[in-house]
């Protein structure tokens, strides 16, 4: 009997608690989201979602650790310059943003925040993470940028569930070897930085997507940057790239790519490879000749070559017939091929600061254009005034 009713005791004390518990996305999003600390107190178990965004807070009050169901925590536009470590003790917190705000390091034990899914401290000043953030095992999204961010600790490759990393706008010269274990990466921003290299690990992140390291000081990639297989966005702009590897043509799902301001003089024969590319932008390089490789991308929409040292199109530029935008401006282009004006699908063409000094009558041809740049082309006012009449549509916006 003594047994018995230690049990009934027992279930009955358990009737009035309340267990903290992790929500599901579409339970969270369905919970209220207080506003006011005060109105929150008054109901603490009640208590899921908390925004105290944009309220000038220079620290929060210890009082939130009475939330113990809070999943999700926003505490961004404050003016926090230390971060709350009593936060830790919030093991529920699924979403935890505390971007723009003067943050300058996180707390050694960060690791503690095991069920953080989305975790945002963008637009802060740190120079660091401690080694224990590779404990958030859990985190999908991870927004760093606007940091100061100098390296990144070896164990940020255990954040094996990852999906988008944003890392824009930091100071970072190197990327760890471990960077390669976030098999699950989908979406990689990390341009405007200071990476002279790319880890030869980096060829697991076969999950890749989207991935931007432009405006750093990149001069190779590695021969691994093949494995990346189901790319589709590469912006690799604003680099000091002098060659591409070989490998970059079994990127067969590649749509777009900008290799803008680099210094390539070429492009390797499997570059013809990449088929589904409907993007390609390699103004501001070295290119003293037209890349043939390129008549090869059929099914190319967007063509930028300005700023090069082309002075020849080649006959068959006709190959690239879905072309709608090309830029061939700034360079010492005497004449246009006759193929030329095959390309009737063109929608907006720049030859400004080339060397042509007749305007041509087929212009007539390009049944689509829409925008058309002429300008810097010492052209008589007799020649520019006869291009309105060259053109079929009168819309067409014409600069000279």
């Amino acid at each position: 009997m003594k047994i018995n009713y230690l049990l009934f005791a027992l279930l009955f004390s358990f009737q009035g608690m309340t267990f903290a518990q992790v929500l599901s996305r579409e339970e969270l999003s369905a919970k209220k989201e207080f506003t006011s600390i005060d109105e929150a107190l008054k109901t603490p178990s009640d208590v899921y979602r908390l925004n105290l965004s944009g309220q000038k807070l220079t620290e929060i009050p210890e009082s939130i650790t009475s939330f113990s169901n809070l999943n999700e925590l926003i505490l961004s536009k404050n003016e926090l310059t230390v971060f709350p470590e009593f936060i830790l003790n919030l093991t529920n917190l699924q979403i935890l943003n505390i971007d723009n705000n003067n943050i300058l390091q996180l707390p050694q034990n960060i690791g503690n925040l095991v069920n953080l899914h989305t975790f945002n401290l963008s637009t802060n000043k740190l120079t660091s993470l401690p080694e224990s953030f590779g404990k958030l095992i859990h985190l999908t999204r991870l927004d760093l940028h606007y940091n100061n961010l100098r390296k990144l600790p070896e164990s940020i490759g255990n954040l094996g569930s990852v999906e988008l990393i944003n890392l824009y706008v930091n100071d970072l010269e190197k990327l760890p070897n471990s960077f390669g274990n976030l098999s699950n990466l989908t979406d990689l921003y990390i341009s405007s930085n200071r990476l002279t290299k790319i880890p030869e690990s980096f060829g697991n992140l076969t999950q890749l997507r989207v991935l931007d390291l432009g405006d750093n000081q990149i001069y190779y990639l590695p021969e691994s940057f093949g494995n990346l297989l189901r790319l589709e966005f590469l912006f690799l702009a604003e680099n000091y790239i002098l060659k591409l590897p070989a490998s970059i043509g079994q990127l067969k799902e590649l749509v777009e790519i900008d290799l803008s301001s680099n210094s390539l003089t070429m492009l390797p024969a499997s570059f013809g490879t990449l088929t589904s590319l409907k993007e390609l932008n390699l103004d501001l390089n070295k290119f003293t000749e037209f890349p043939s490789v390129i008549l090869r991308l059929s099914q190319l929409e967007s063509l930028g070559l300005s700023y090069n040292m082309i002075s020849i199109i080649p006959e068959n530029i006709d190959a690239l017939i879905n072309l709608n935008s090309l830029t061939l401006d700034e360079n010492p282009i005497q004449t246009l091929p006759e193929n030329f004006w095959k390309l009737t699908n063109l929608a907006s063409l720049d030859l400004s600061g080339t060397l042509i000094s007749i305007v041509p009558v087929k212009l007539a041809y390009l049944t689509k254009l829409q925008e058309l740049d002429l300008s810097d082309m010492q052209l008589t006012q007799e020649q520019c005034e006869s291009v309105k009449t060259y053109l079929v549509n009168p819309e067409v916006v014409v600069k000279f």
